[in-house]
């Protein structure tokens, strides 16, 4: 059986106004963001992931995360992790390269 690969990397920012702000400690927020990732492979099979973080962000982290992931097997999620983990390393092991390549993860993960 072949090993399907990545063929596309998308990301979908979702924003929506609430009818009624929301508060916690030391915020609020009159809306809700969230950035979605879209792995598609070579054979049409796509996975879904929302990233943990702000969206916007993520999504451009996931913009430099693409000509890392096209043409990899969908399926080596755990090689993959390394990867990007290890390419991005300097810009820090926590925080937004993390959260936005638990979406990245999770989405190929989903594509079986």
């Amino acid at each position: 059986m072949k090993t399907s690969r990545i063929a596309a990397v998308k990301a979908l920012v979702l924003e929506a106004n609430l009818a009624q702000p929301i508060g916690w400690l030391f915020n609020r927020s009159s809306g809700r963001t969230g950035c979605f990732v879209e792995i598609t492979t070579e054979v049409g099979v796509i996975g879904w992931r929302e990233c943990f973080g702000p969206a916007r962000l993520n999504a451009t982290v996931i913009s430099v995360f693409r000509p890392h992931l096209i043409g990899e097997a969908a399926l080596a999620t755990d090689l993959l992790w390394q990867k990007l983990y290890g390419l991005f390393r300097d810009q820090g092991q926590k925080g937004l390269i993390a959260t936005t390549l638990s979406g990245v993860d999770i989405a190929g993960s989903s594509t079986f």
